[in-house]
């Protein structure tokens, strides 16, 4: 693995992968300032729309190393993220999340790391127009945080219940979308965030930001010592894009070549084999921007698959880099 770190490190310094970086960087940071005063679904459906299918191969010679960068971005439509959980027994439905990251590091066709954040995005409250702040929902937090046993109310996506363990602090996370600035871009792990906001409704940019807070500066030389370091907290677009590329954002999932976290792999596959048969479906139509499906074969093998009636208010993205590592043999 030593060897490999040294591969890695080569590519994140190469100039070729900065180049790349900064097309990411720039297209996030587009999508978000050209969808500042909508909700948070539109500026996910922009955001896939705008990352899917880049590609970047990269060259080393010095180290004959081979290296393709793939991004498959998809926005699944309808509400087929809501789950169900108990929290203080009482019985909660709430969104899961809106977009999940994942990244992933194969080296010669053998996935050697994977890691993936289930995020929430949030939009600015308007009503002050000088404080920046965003009102954080208790359960969805709670859910965030603590990720207690769920079941999904689409059967057809998820088989069973799942009881997540949460090694990293950074399985579920929040994305604040700014309101003004686009750059001003938030992203910020769920346990961390319910440390600041203690018992408040909702939370200001101040709060986050400020580096004299010693909760959060003791938190975050905690986490930092781990061995798969998990970044917490990026206060701008390029900052988020560059650790999520350096493969330091969410729950690791595999290492080493070695399975970590076997129920957030299964929970992961489970979603990802889901967005897969959805490719059965065949986009026949487009008439005053509403899309229409034709069923193609059958998803679950049990009949008619049936599409959620908000189809176009609601809906969730994955965000799926593969970096591909390869020797090249002389």
């Amino acid at each position: 693995m030593t060897m490999l770190n040294d591969y890695f490190n080569l590519l994140l310094k190469h100039q070729e992968f900065k180049r790349f970086e900064f097309i990411i960087t720039d297209k996030f940071r587009k999508t978000i300032n050209n969808n500042i005063c909508k909700n948070e679904i539109q500026n996910i459906k922009e955001l896939t729309r705008n990352l899917n299918n880049l590609t970047k191969k990269i060259v080393i010679s010095k180290a004959n190393l081979e290296i393709d960068i793939d991004i498959e971005a998809k926005f699944i439509h309808g509400n087929v993220l809501r789950v169900e959980f108990i929290h203080n027994s009482k019985k909660f439905i709430r969104e899961l999340g809106d977009i999940i990251f994942i990244n992933k590091l194969l080296f010669n066709n053998c996935k050697y790391f994977e890691r993936y954040t289930i995020n929430q995005f949030k939009k600015a409250k308007k009503k002050n127009k000088i404080i920046t702040s965003w009102e954080i929902e208790p359960e969805q937090l709670y859910l965030l945080n603590n990720f207690p046993e769920f079941e999904l109310y689409n059967k057809n996506i998820l088989t069973k219940s799942y009881s997540l363990p949460n090694y990293s602090e950074c399985q579920g996370s929040y994305g604040l979308l700014p309101k003004n600035d686009p750059d001003e871009f938030i992203y910020i792990a769920a346990p961390l965030l319910d440390l600041i906001k203690e018992e408040r409704k909702s939370i200001r940019m101040q709060q986050i930001l400020h580096d004299t807070n010693e909760k959060v500066i003791a938190y975050l030389a905690m986490m930092a010592l781990g061995e798969n370091y998990s970044c917490l907290l990026t206060n701008n677009v390029s900052d988020f894009v560059h650790n999520y590329l350096s493969l330091k954002i969410g729950e690791v999932t595999v290492c080493n070549d070695i399975l970590i976290n076997k129920e957030a792999a299964d929970f992961l596959n489970e979603i990802l084999s889901y967005i897969h048969k959805l490719n059965t479906y065949e986009l026949i139509m487009q008439k005053k921007d509403t899309n229409y499906f034709k069923y193609i074969s059958d998803v679950n093998s049990k009949g008619l698959y049936k599409m959620d009636e908000n189809i176009e208010s609601d809906g969730f993205g994955i965000i799926n880099t593969t970096i591909y590592i390869n020797e090249i043999n002389d």
